[in-house]
């Protein structure tokens, strides 16, 4: 791949991103490269990349003790993945006590109608009486790839 080489060249910029992906899939769009090969391969490659930065990360955040700026791009530490723990709170408590059973009970709503849309027709609720109709279901479609070991 002619490309990969090509990035250690190329200044990774926002700007660049189009034509080298246009590059990466000038084959596909051409008619010479199997589309579904070519899936397969850029997943691969994407776990790839997503592997390596894994592995540099930890060290990177070692050796970055103030904002940087590296190939025009932005470096700094961010804090990500905050969660703050309410459970302190007794008014949170009071309140989530309230919620668990109601969220509970629309779960099992839940359950009921989409297994009334599954089979297409409508169920009786067998503790309340309450007919279960069918709803409209939408979806997206997409290609789900997943790499053999």
């Amino acid at each position: 791949m002619e490309i990969i080489k090509k990035t250690e060249t190329t200044m990774p910029v926002k700007s660049n991103i189009d034509s080298l992906a246009n590059e990466l899939t000038e084959g596909v769009a051409s008619g010479f490269v199997n589309p579904l090969e070519f899936l397969v391969k850029i997943e691969f490659l994407s776990k790839v990349i997503e592997q390596a930065k894994k592995q540099v990360k930890e060290l990177a955040l070692q050796n970055l003790t103030q904002p940087q700026e590296v190939f025009g791009a932005k470096i700094e530490l961010a804090e990500t993945g905050v969660k703050y723990d309410y459970s302190q709170s007794e008014s949170w408590q009071s309140i989530k006590a309230q919620i668990e059973p109601l969220e509970t009970e629309l779960k099992a709503i839940e359950e009921q109608i989409k297994m009334a849309t599954k089979i297409g027709k409508s169920i009786v609720d067998e503790s309340t009486g309450e007919l279960i109709s069918p709803v409209q279901k939408t979806s997206t479609a997409s290609i789900k790839i997943t790499l053999g070991k």
